[in-house]
């Protein structure tokens, strides 16, 4: 009975991690970076009344820098679109695609154009189709978002959390990695940025004032004993 009990929460935590690896994008009327999280990319257009145009001609990648991981292991990041919304009415089709690789080298990339330091928008406005992301870039896909409402009145924060290990290493291994995103409607965004759960340093100051503590108790308890 209890190696039944047992298989069976054992199931249901692998069935967890597996929807936990493919989240399914989440929407936020208003999302704020959490306690704890920092911003360790982000792209925006230089005015505040403009907005970064994601055209369904077109797809972009995204170079960012590897961040030093801190003294514990990052379980997840997100990839966040400010104000999205789809700029064309009555389309029932739209979709907006996100993948992650290691390392971006435009330069083997199909007809690209530098437009914001290190976010690349490729083709050449007359090819609609998704590039073979997995074979000729090696990225992964992260997950697929659809509007459901198709009305620029009707803007949205969405989230792609990324809790995948493999992935996360990306991040952490050196050199760079990148976002990938292919648009297939022409969507409209504030800002687009990249968070992690990495502390500030008053965070981990009073971290490290604590294991010294625990050391110290630990040496004390050591000698009286002796």
């Amino acid at each position: 009975m209890k190696k039944i009990v047992f298989l069976l929460i054992l199931f249901a935590f692998l069935i967890g991690v597996v929807s936990i690896a493919n989240a399914t994008p989440t929407e936020y009327e208003y999302y704020e970076t959490p306690a704890g999280w920092n911003v360790i990319a982000s792209v925006s257009p230089e005015s505040d009344s403009a907005t970064l145009n994601l055209s369904h001609d077109h797809y972009y990648t995204w170079e960012i820098e590897d961040i030093t991981p801190p003294p514990y292991q990052i379980e997840s990041i997100r990839i966040v679109f400010d104000n999205i919304y789809n700029d064309v009415l009555n389309d029932n089709t739209d979709s907006l695609s996100v993948f992650i690789f290691d390392n971006v080298d435009p330069y083997n990339m199909y007809d690209f154009l530098p437009i914001w330091p290190g976010f690349t928008i490729h083709g050449d406005g007359s090819n609609t189709a998704y590039p073979l992301w997995d074979t000729m870039y090696n990225a992964t896909f992260v997950d697929v978002w659809h509007d459901p409402t198709d009305s620029p009145n009707n803007t949205y924060d969405v989230v792609f959390e990324i809790t995948n290990s493999d992935l996360i290493s990306y991040i952490t291994n050196g050199n760079s990695f990148g976002i990938g995103i292919d648009p297939d409607c022409a969507y409209k965004v504030s800002e687009i940025r990249v968070e992690a759960p990495v502390p500030e340093p008053t965070t981990m100051l009073l971290l490290g004032s604590g294991l010294v503590g625990l050391a110290g108790f630990g040496r004390k308890r050591f000698f009286k004993k002796g």
